[in-house]
């Protein structure tokens, strides 16, 4: 309702597995950034309601990534430029819905996070809301996702998620994807070397209780310097099947 020149309205977008809300990223909004819920009333799609965290600042790219729960009665948006902890550090912001109302639910930031994180470069929520996976690409210069869960309203820091075989620059966390029940997440490494330069990669993790652990790298049977696999990745709401992306490989 208050779109300006330079937005990016529509950088990132998701939608409820019913179809009946949808979250819409517009990371540059007034310099800061902010999301747009619209909501489907079986004719038309109206706007909800403007998001923005309680302490937005100038730059934060508040909306850069988002995601929504399967009923649309939690949102996730990530700030990943947020200056708390440190410059450029990052932050997470919880949303959810009573009614027609959306209200902040929590602010989270991982445990030791540092400048310049970027925390939340790329965030991913469970189909009924209880867990998230948050990417945080250039944590301790390899990259490193984190895995928030829920009791009630209040979201803890589950565990810190690290590649088997992280170095510098691999970029780990540039993009997350959860399955429905948040048991298994993808998380792609578009700057991983195996192969060759920026080959890149793609890593799984699957959950048992609370306990998290890598059941797989993958890589595509092709792959070769400057493909940027795991650049964008997503899963099945099952966790049986995934795609990865691989925008700079050979011919297109």
């Amino acid at each position: 309702s208050d779109a300006e020149a330079s937005d990016n309205f529509g950088h990132t977008v998701a939608i409820s597995s019913d179809g009946t809300r949808c979250i819409v990223g517009a990371p540059f909004e007034n310099g800061a950034g902010a999301a747009y819920i619209f909501s489907w009333n079986g004719s038309a799609w109206t706007q909800e309601q403007k998001i923005q965290s309680s302490d937005i600042q100038a730059s934060d790219n508040f909306g850069n990534s988002v995601a929504i729960s399967s009923d649309g009665t939690r949102c996730i948006v990530n700030a990943y430029l947020e200056d708390t902890g440190g410059d450029a550090a990052g932050a997470v912001y919880i949303f959810s819905r009573s009614d027609t109302t959306w209200t902040q639910e929590q602010k989270i930031q991982s445990s030791d996070i540092a400048s310049p994180d970027w925390f939340g470069f790329s965030v991913s929520i469970s189909d009924d809301g209880t867990r998230c996976v948050v990417g945080d690409r250039q944590e301790g210069g390899t990259g490193s996702a984190y895995i928030f869960s829920r009791s009630g309203t209040t979201w803890t820091q589950e565990q810190k998620i690290i590649a088997s075989d992280a170095q510098t620059n691999d970029l780990f966390g540039g993009w997350v994807s959860m399955n429905s029940d948040g048991t298994r997440f993808i998380v792609g490494a578009y700057g991983e070397d195996t192969g060759g330069n920026y080959a890149g990669a793609a890593y799984i993790f699957s959950r048992s209780v609370t306990t998290w652990t890598q059941e797989q790298k993958i890589q595509a049977s092709d792959v070769g310097t400057f493909d940027f696999t795991g650049l964008c990745v997503s899963i099945s709401g099952d966790g049986a099947k995934c795609i990865v992306s691989s925008h700079g490989d050979t011919g297109g």
